[in-house]
């Protein structure tokens, strides 16, 4: 392992894939494979995405290492954290993650499951993939789904809200204690 910026670098024998944004300035390598991959429905996915949904591959958060660049002679501006990627929480329970020069989404870090992070699966570079990359199976979120999209029959599960009862309690209890903020109306 070497370090770069202070931060432990993944030796090249270590890293199963790598991806990063379409302009190249912020760029990722996992030492692990994603353990599931799902597609996103929710509003805020859709709007980040600007698709119908958003499909992201879940991975340990400490498997994943962030690299930033300087791309076309622009810096990166302002960034929230340590990886180099601008972020903003979609909601109190989630932190997105984006390049700040191309806009590309990278990843969703869940503040209710700090050690897992979705990494948006249109990133990963599928050429460096040293495994075999797992395929999406469920839709989340079908209850904001999009009025105007037509979910196909494709198998996978579908759910009207999380892929699994823990991470629905997580967020319940979060929104008992806090309220849902995510749709309170501005105050003018």
């Amino acid at each position: 392992m070497s370090v770069c910026h202070d931060i432990e670098v993944p030796s090249s024998e270590n890293v199963v894939l790598r991806g990063g944004c379409r302009c190249g300035n912020i760029t990722y390598t996992s030492t692990a494979l994603p353990t599931s991959m799902s597609h996103c429905h929710c509003n805020a996915c859709r709007q980040a995405s600007g698709s119908a949904f958003e499909t992201f591959a879940s991975f340990p958060a400490n498997s994943i290492t962030w690299t930033t660049h300087t791309t076309h002679g622009l810096s990166i501006g302002n960034t929230s954290d340590e990886s180099g990627l601008s972020t903003y929480e979609t909601n109190p329970w989630a932190r997105r993650g984006f390049c700040a020069i191309c806009g590309s989404p990278m990843r969703v870090h869940s503040l209710t499951r700090p050690m897992w992070m979705g990494i948006v699966a249109g990133s990963i570079d599928e050429k460096s993939v040293n495994g075999e990359l797992i395929k999406p199976t469920a839709h989340m979120f079908l209850e904001e789904k999009a009025g105007w999209y037509d979910l196909p029959e494709d198998g996978l599960g579908r759910f009207e809200r999380f892929n699994n009862a823990e991470s629905d309690r997580r967020i319940n209890a979060w929104l008992e204690e806090h309220g849902d903020v995510g749709t309170k109306e501005k105050e003018s």
